[in-house]
């Protein structure tokens, strides 16, 4: 895969990090990491969908910067993938996200809807909520927080303990993370209830959750899936938090499908 990395100053001081993945093969996705991710998570899934990604780390994560103590706000996330799209002058695309990222890629959409300067042609949403957490593991796990805990739970035991070398691997580069800046990541939800804003929304949206997901339940991927006019949810058995990692293919699959419409 060609990849390119760059950086763009928003205009607050923040350099946010992004890479362009196959650049020009496909009307762009813009693909939101979520918490603790990098890319390196979606490598296999990268080639199984094969088309132009391009790859935002939001605020706080990999070498994008933040400003200060208040600058992590769910407008906040979404106004910096806002951001990159005007920096790339993008036109058309889709707008890709796991948990937190998801949430900005849905916030987003808010914000672009009327524009006609813009076309997000799809949302792809993975392990997302659309309001604060309260059915699941994250936050006890964010306060509780281990690198091997939060592998554990967002992989579960029976992966982490048939797949020792992978769990390690991602110990390792979930230990790299500032743990300060994941939980005020956490609170930039806390307050949000964007359930009452859905049926707004006309963006064709294909939801994905794993039945196993102990973090984030996938009653809240149901709950945006009931709200949205035009949307489609799969359900993934024996898969957790992270599906681009536990399923892959699966992902890639149904993706393929839903781009492909």
């Amino acid at each position: 895969m060609d990849t390119r990395t760059s950086q763009v100053q928003l205009p607050d001081g923040t350099e946010i990090e992004f890479e362009q993945v196959n650049a020009g093969l496909s009307v762009p996705i813009v693909l939101v990491l979520g918490l603790l991710q990098d890319t390196s998570d979606y490598l296999t899934l990268l080639k199984t969908i094969n088309r132009h990604f391009i790859i935002i780390h939001p605020r706080g994560q990999g070498k994008s910067q933040r400003v200060s103590a208040s600058d992590f706000t769910l407008l906040q996330l979404a106004t910096d993938i806002f951001d990159v799209i005007l920096h790339l002058n993008l036109v058309e695309f889709y707008l890709m996200g796991s948990d937190l990222g998801g949430t900005a890629c849905l916030q987003l959409a808010f914000l672009l809807k009327g524009r006609d300067d813009m076309n997000c042609r799809g949302l792809i949403l993975v392990s997302s909520f659309p309001t604060p957490i309260s059915r699941g593991l994250l936050k006890h796990t964010i306060y509780n927080f281990t690198p091997e805990l939060w592998v554990r739970r967002c992989m579960g035991d029976k992966w982490c303990d048939i797949e020792k070398d992978q769990f390690k691997v991602l110990s390792k580069r979930v230990g790299t993370f500032n743990i300060d800046v994941l939980k005020e990541q956490m609170y930039c939800i806390d307050g949000c209830n964007i359930t009452d804003q859905l049926s707004l929304l006309d963006v064709r949206t294909l939801l994905i959750h794993g039945r196993d997901d102990v973090l984030v339940n996938s009653n809240y991927s149901s709950m945006i899936a009931d709200g949205l006019k035009d949307s489609e949810i799969h359900i993934l058995p024996d898969t957790g938090h992270w599906p681009q990692i536990d399923s892959s293919e699966t992902i890639g699959s149904i993706v393929n499908l839903f781009l492909n419409e």
